[in-house]
């Protein structure tokens, strides 16, 4: 019986899912203002969810897929989905002004470290997607 399921697919996802949760509790940005008014790392936050949500998605197309040349092309695209998170806060998306701030703190190196440790596990899924359906066709 051919193994569906790699032991490397199940912890992107699960990789995956704490990302989406951490980027709805642990690694939310600064809160409103006193006059109810956001500032940008909010905005930073919410995009940064939506890329955990795409990167969740992405991750069971990963293993719900049945050819080795239909994961490597899912994990192909979560490469760059990836590296986008880690760069969105602080990056694309400027933050608060002082550096002590929780956005700083807290969201930018937890969005680095998820977004890095997601297209890492994509590229060496992608590489062994691809040995596997060479193997098969050969």
């Amino acid at each position: 019986m051919k193994e569906r399921f790699s032991v490397l697919n199940i912890i992107t996802l699960i990789v995956s899912v704490i990302f989406l949760a951490g980027t709805l509790s642990f690694l939310k940005p600064c809160g409103p203002q006193e006059d109810g008014s956001f500032m940008s790392c909010h905005w930073a936050g919410q995009a940064l969810a939506g890329i955990a949500v795409v990167l969740l998605v992405m991750a069971i197309l990963l293993l719900l897929l049945p050819s080795a040349e239909s994961k490597t092309g899912a994990a192909l695209a979560m490469v760059p989905v990836g590296i986008l998170a880690a760069v969105l806060p602080g990056g694309l998306i400027h933050l608060c002004m002082m550096e002590t701030m929780r956005c700083h703190a807290v969201m930018k190196p937890g969005a680095r470290c998820f977004g890095i440790i997601i297209a890492v596990l994509a590229v060496i899924s992608a590489v062994m997607s691809a040995r596997k359906a060479r193997n098969n066709k050969a």
